[in-house]
């Protein structure tokens, strides 16, 4: 059973540790001193005690991160315990979840994008699986 109370405890971890790390609209906004020190955190460790489920959604049009990066997540996470992480592609996504048709497009837009709704709809697809 999906314990949601280390679920939130731990997406805020990551939230804190990984979308702060980028502006509003995805322009790379830290100090040196910041990339440093979360070079210094092993972040595949901290994947794999995860037990329980992982959904690791990467936008298609995401030039902050690699689609890679998100395969890896799900990789870990099954590695340690298997077929609890799933990997999605969020079409005419950016890292942020707005509508964007292109890489070029993400990087240029502005502080007015669009929410892509299908985030949305992914998203409690796969919660749907582990509602009671």
């Amino acid at each position: 059973m999906l314990n949601v109370l280390n679920l939130y405890a731990f997406a805020r971890g990551i939230y804190v540790a990984f979308i702060s790390v980028f502006g509003a609209v995805g322009k790379i906004t830290r100090h040196a001193a910041f990339w440093q020190e979360l070079a210094s955190i092993n972040i595949a460790e901290l994947w794999e005690d995860i037990n329980c489920p992982v959904l690791s959604l990467w936008g298609e049009s995401d030039f902050v991160s690699a689609k890679e990066d998100h395969q890896r997540v799900a990789r870990l996470v099954n590695q340690q315990h298997p077929g609890t992480a799933e990997f999605q592609i969020v079409g005419k996504s950016d890292h942020s979840f707005c509508q964007v048709a292109s890489f070029r497009q993400s990087y240029e837009r502005d502080y007015e994008a669009v929410y892509n709704p299908i985030f949305a709809q992914m998203l409690i697809t796969w919660l749907s699986q582990y509602a009671s």
